[in-house]
């Protein structure tokens, strides 16, 4: 039921696999907004939602539950470094459970720059998280000190302040409507 994919920089990916939908779909570039109904009437589309328990993907167990697809990351030591999930609360890989929020978020995605997209001074680690509240995200990878600025008009342009706090290995993000779904940049604070 799913397709996965292993990256080249051990970053897993999966989401529902599409193989029993039958494509039969009018041919063409331009869409015709009717006869696109008219076919999915007839050939609904599959669910979306992931509900995994124990799955087995590139020798990890995972269970997850969120909707389109997951992406994760972990380092040798089995800790999360990156991930991407919509409409989730959770992920466990291995048994370690890191849980982002009280409640689902519509989306939680975070990744350390690589070291080519990186400027002196600049943001080591980049987020976009959707929703409202406190998002908590593994701050095992992160100096003990980080600030965290919305991008700002320009694409990675430096914006406003995002408060957030640490409390051991875990940096929580106080997302509000002016932060929800923005680029957001983390940087080794003073």
């Amino acid at each position: 039921d799913y397709v996965t994919c292993r990256f080249p920089n051990g970053a897993i990916a999966f989401a529902r696999h599409l193989r029993r939908l039958e494509e039969g779909w009018p041919g063409g570039f331009a869409r015709d907004a009717k006869a696109d109904a008219a076919y999915l009437a007839s050939h609904p589309m599959p669910t979306d939602r992931l509900d995994l328990k124990d799955f087995k993907v590139n020798g990890h167990s995972v269970t997850y539950q969120g909707t389109g697809s997951v992406a994760f990351r972990l380092d040798r030591q089995g800790n999360l470094m990156a991930f991407a999930g919509a409409n989730c609360r959770q992920i466990s890989v291995d048994g370690q459970t890191t849980v982002f929020g009280d409640k689902v978020l519509p989306l939680v995605a975070f990744a350390p720059l690589s070291p080519a997209r990186r400027v002196p001074g600049g943001a080591i680690y980049t987020a976009t998280l959707n929703g409202s509240g406190s998002v908590r995200i593994p701050a095992q990878h992160l100096p003990a000190k980080v600030k965290i600025f919305a991008q700002g008009a320009t694409l990675g342009s430096k914006g406003g302040e995002v408060a957030c706090h640490r409390e051991g290995q875990v940096l929580i993000v106080d997302v509000t409507r002016a932060v929800a779904g923005r680029p957001l940049w983390i940087v080794p604070g003073q």
